[in-house]
């Protein structure tokens, strides 16, 4: 078996789809809403943007492509997890794809804590200091 850090993306991605199948179908929502917003006001966002190394042109290919994966394979995305995992989280795609779950997992993380803390798990969304404080004030709400 792999440790953690031995895992790819991929494999990443389809452990959250054994342990959180429910939640997938509402992770591609929120990935087509994402990516679909940043298409259709593509002018608004590239005057904001502040990717750092990654050049806007480049992260709207990747909303783009994510746009059509989830058009070409919708429900499909939800019950496969060689479809979920490999489709968005192949190669330079998981950087879009994991930028999504992580917004959808801090938008999530009071009503789905635990959901939260295996996104955390997996893709390290938090440093180790805030993940502390975060743990402590969402283990707290339940």
């Amino acid at each position: 078996m792999k440790t953690l850090r031995q895992l790819t993306n991929v494999e990443k991605a389809g452990i959250l789809h054994n342990w959180f199948p429910e939640e997938i179908a509402p992770i591609v929502d929120a990935m087509r809403g994402m990516s679909e917003n940043i298409v259709q006001n593509d002018q608004q966002e590239r005057e904001i943007w502040t990717g750092g190394l990654l050049n806007f042109d480049f992260w709207l290919q990747l909303a783009r492509n994510a746009e059509t994966i989830i058009s070409k394979y919708q429900k499909k995305l939800a019950t496969s997890k060689r479809l979920f995992a490999d489709q968005l989280f192949g190669g330079y795609q998981a950087i879009f794809s994991v930028h999504c779950i992580v917004a959808y997992a801090k938008a999530k993380r009071l009503e789905n804590c635990e959901l939260f803390l295996a996104i955390e798990l997996l893709f390290n969304l938090i440093g180790e200091m805030d993940f502390v404080a975060n743990l402590i004030i969402i283990c707290d709400k339940i």
